[in-house]
């Protein structure tokens, strides 16, 4: 035997891989054979049937193309005839039926064999018959040899060092072959990518401008080492935060890869796969979902179903989906993508387990708290099992399992998880790692949620001057860590500092994400919002005109924002005094909410309840009893009949009743409504103490004086000692003591 591998592969979708493939084992030591070396001119199948008859050794790249390939099927009838090894290695899809007694290796994620498999290529070579004298292998030799361990680090996620092998041989590259020298650029093109890969996004940036130009001087502007590098540059300008500069350079490089390399090559393929993301990180997942489709159906033309890149887009895909806001579509996807990665990857491979936080977080999306915690539970179990406790995956589950868990009400046992998860983070990837800062960051919404504001503003201050010393003012996360702390600011009551830090975000948004980004019209909503709770209702309507008005052009007019927007345009176009106005802007958000989100969502309620109250306080009061006792039915029905929002029904249905002067029917109703406000939140809720204050003045108003006196006497003790003697609401119950004792 000659002592060369046979590759046998699908021209169709495998020519990339093969190509890397021959490069590695040449690398190693193999003399490899595949159909790019015949000859014009030669005699096609008598060249391959002569490759199998003298190889050592043949090499099949298993993909559902190459099992439908009749010249694949030919070249493994061949090797068998001739008794050849054939070594398999899983690209897509399944092994192939006929090779189902032959070991394989799985690369299905365009990996390069592992050391075992070479070594098993070695035992079917021949042995040689003279063995020549040792002799030192050419410089030229050892560069690639040590090319290939760079790569090898970088595959297996060594990124760092894979930056420092390709470092020393950029340095022996430039030495011996020049600076201009293809060998030398690919060099820096892989130091630059592996610097990215290790969370250096912006060094990368850097170094990858520097790559793009010297390639285009050197290998001209459609070389395709010049493409790739444009390629990797928009990947890590998004990555730095920068998406829509990303889209900007990713639309260019797309045209020129079509243009130049066709529409199905994998790099055009994967640059569409790019703009796409990064179009969804840039705040438009539904144009994103768009790109996706088509992405997703050409890798699976070109590749097949079962490759990885389509997979994988398809995951992206679910995951835009979802954040266009069809979270109930996009946990189906993940449902289908976790079925799939399951049985061609198997149900340990890390990109599974990836699919499987997915699923997990739109399941709780759509409402299902209880089964998204169970899921979350599940993975960080599997996670930890699989890729160890400490690896990045694992401590992201268990950070999202916090979060879940503190989305179900239990704030406490997510504030233990969150300070737990928080701990490995800083412990295993350091107190500025972009992952542990995110973890800082939730922990800090948690604590709010669970209402300690006044610590939540304090956690935030710290994480906004850690994110901007170590990603700058202007990344995403640090403006989103400023708009958190804003909000919660806003939650401890001081609605003047909440609007100040609320204009300077709406700015910077502006200025860093355009102002039709959904985080910048989410802003303005919040400084709206905040200048009419700090009393100016006036520039609170006025900027909820133009908020809503934008939000129509850029999401759409049923768009979840762009109704909320209305819904607040409403209530405090009614809060500024316009009753009138502000019950024909809720009957028309009732009507579009009913429509788009349906009569139940309790968005749609919650706009009824403002719809019947404006109602009552233009002076409608039969209209706004009317319209909350079909409210109170319809939140018990839905919520339970002692969820708050069903109480405050109720308390809100008792109140009209007593300004329509059915004084008789209000008390009644507010008896009722005290017990339950007693049973459910405690007899010293403020809540409570109100419906109390509510009942004695109906009492009061239907004529038995005495007992008034008497519940407004226990009510001011009990007002002094909850809330204090000088708190508006003890004043308000002595003066209506005062009042009915005449």
């Amino acid at each position: 035997m000659s002592g060369h591998i046979f590759i046998s592969y699908s021209h169709a979708t495998d020519s990339l891989y093969v190509g890397q493939l021959a490069d590695y084992l040449s690398t190693a030591g193999f003399r490899v054979w595949f159909d790019r070396d015949i000859v014009p001119g030669d005699q096609w199948e008598t060249v391959i049937r002569d490759q199998i008859t003298t190889c050592a050794a043949l090499i099949v790249v298993m993909t559902p193309d190459a099992e439908r390939s009749a010249w694949v099927r030919r070249e493994l009838i061949q090797a068998e005839e001739e008794a050849k090894p054939v070594l398999p290695l899983l690209l897509a899809g399944r092994r192939f039926f006929r090779l189902a007694d032959v070991q394989f290796e799985d690369v299905s994620n365009g990996q390069m064999p592992r050391p075992s498999f070479l070594e098993r290529l070695r035992e079917h070579q021949a042995p040689p018959r003279i063995h020549a004298p040792v002799r030192a292998l050419p410089a030229a030799d050892l560069l690639r040899i040590r090319h290939a361990e760079a790569l090898r680090a970088s595959e297996s996620g060594a990124y760092l060092e894979a930056e420092k092998l390709h470092r020393a041989v950029f340095a022996d590259r430039l030495q011996a072959l020049g600076p201009d020298h293809p060998d030398t650029l690919d060099s820096r093109y892989n130091i630059a990518r592996n610097l990215g890969y290790a969370v250096h996004p912006a060094e990368a940036v850097q170094l990858l401008r520097d790559v793009v130009a010297d390639c285009t001087r050197v290998l001209g502007a459609d070389h395709p080492d010049t493409l790739r590098a444009r390629i990797a540059l928009a990947a890590y300008v998004g990555d730095a935060g920068d998406w829509t500069g990303a889209v900007r350079l990713y639309r260019d490089v797309v045209a020129d890869c079509i243009r130049v390399l066709g529409a199905d090559h994998l790099d055009t393929l994967h640059a569409r796969n790019g703009l796409a993301y990064n179009i969804g990180e840039a705040g438009d997942p539904a144009g994103a979902v768009r790109l996706f489709t088509g992405v997703v159906a050409d890798y699976s033309r070109v590749l097949g179903a079962e490759h990885p890149h389509t997979l994988d887009a398809r995951s992206v895909h679910a995951w835009n989906t979802g954040n266009a806001g069809n979270q109930a579509e996009a946990a189906g996807l993940y449902r289908d993508l976790v079925a799939d990665y399951t049985r061609v990857l198997g149900a340990d491979h890390p990109v599974t387990l990836r699919a499987r936080n997915g699923l997990a977080a739109y399941v709780g999306d759509i409402g299902d708290q209880a089964e998204a915690v169970r899921l979350y539970r599940d993975l960080v179990a599997d996670d930890t099992r699989v890729l160890g406790a400490d690896h990045p995956n694992t401590l992201t589950a268990r950070n999202n399992l916090a979060w879940t868990v503190g989305s179900t009400g239990d704030q406490a046992e997510a504030a233990r998880l969150f300070r737990d998860v928080l701990a490995d983070y800083t412990r295993v990837q350091g107190a500025d790692h972009p992952d542990t800062l995110r973890a800082r960051d939730n922990l800090a919404r948690n604590t709010g949620e669970a209402g300690d504001w006044a610590e939540a503003v304090r956690l935030y201050q710290e994480v906004v001057a850690d994110r901007t010393r170590v990603l700058g003012a202007d990344h995403p996360d640090t403006l989103r860590a400023r708009d958190n702390l804003a909000y919660n600011v806003a939650e401890t009551g001081d609605r003047a500092e909440a609007v100040r830090l609320f204009r300077d975000v709406v700015a910077n948004y502006t200025r860093v994400q355009g102002a039709e980004h959904p985080n910048t019209l989410n802003a303005r909503n919040n400084l709206a919002y905040n200048a009419g709770e700090a009393g100016d209702r006036t520039e609170s309507v006025s900027l909820f005109r133009d908020l809503v008005a934008d939000c129509t052009r850029v999401l759409g007019a049923d768009h979840p924002d762009t109704l909320r927007a209305r819904d607040n345009l409403a209530r405090n176009t009614g809060d500024a005094g316009d009753r009138a106005e502000a019950v024909r802007l809720y009957r028309d958000v009732v009507a579009d909410r009913t429509r788009v989100l349906g009569a139940d969502d309790l968005s749609t309620l919650n706009a009824r309840d403002n719809l019947a109250y404006n109602v009552g306080e233009a002076g409608d009061r039969a209209e706004a009893v009317r319209l909350f006792r079909d409210l109170v039915a319809d939140r018990t029905r839905v919520l339970g009949a002692d969820h708050i929002t069903a109480l405050r029904a109720r308390d809100n249905l008792a109140r009209n009743l007593g300004e329509a002067q059915d004084w008789a029917e209000a008390a009644s109703l507010y008896r009722d409504v005290v017990a339950d406000y007693t049973r459910t939140l405690g007899v010293d809720d403020v809540d409570t103490l109100r419906a109390r204050n509510n009942l004695a003045y109906n009492i009061g108003r239907g004529g038995d004086l005495a007992e008034a006196v008497r519940q407004f006497r226990d009510l001011v003790a009990d007002y002094t000692r909850v809330l204090g003697a000088e708190h508006l609401d003890t004043q308000r119950a002595s003066n209506n003591l005062l009042n009915f004792q005449g």
